[in-house]
């Protein structure tokens, strides 16, 4: 799985991405049903075939101290398909998780749909 992430209005650092890569590993258990019918082993895995996920953390207001002024948003390439989530928290955690469990719930949800 590979991980791209954007900051927005937002210092991105290297204790941030290792929280989004830590709370995305969570996801890392649907991989291999994620990718197209009869993935090839690993190590001749095509580009196209690998799970691609882009993070866009921002924060939406400066001048607002409270309410919802973080901004998590989720998308995962699967195989030609997109999922997309958001998620809105006063704490920037609190939106990276909200995200990570509405897309946990969108991946079990297309796995559901595809078996007959």
């Amino acid at each position: 799985m590979r991980i791209n992430i954007k900051a927005t209005n937002i210092e991105l650092n290297e204790k941030l991405k290792e929280l989004v890569g830590e709370k995305l590993k969570h996801l890392e258990r649907f991989e291999e049903d994620l990718r197209k019918k009869d993935p090839l082993p690993s190590g001749q895995r095509k580009e196209d075939e690998r799970v691609d996920v882009f993070v866009e953390l921002e924060r939406t207001t400066r001048h607002h101290q409270k309410g919802d002024v973080f901004r998590a948003e989720m998308q995962m390439m699967i195989a030609g398909e997109s999922l997309m989530v958001e998620a809105l928290a006063d704490d920037l955690r609190e939106a990276i998780t909200e995200a990570r469990n509405k897309l946990e719930r969108e991946i079990i949800e297309r796995k559901e749909r595809r078996q007959p």
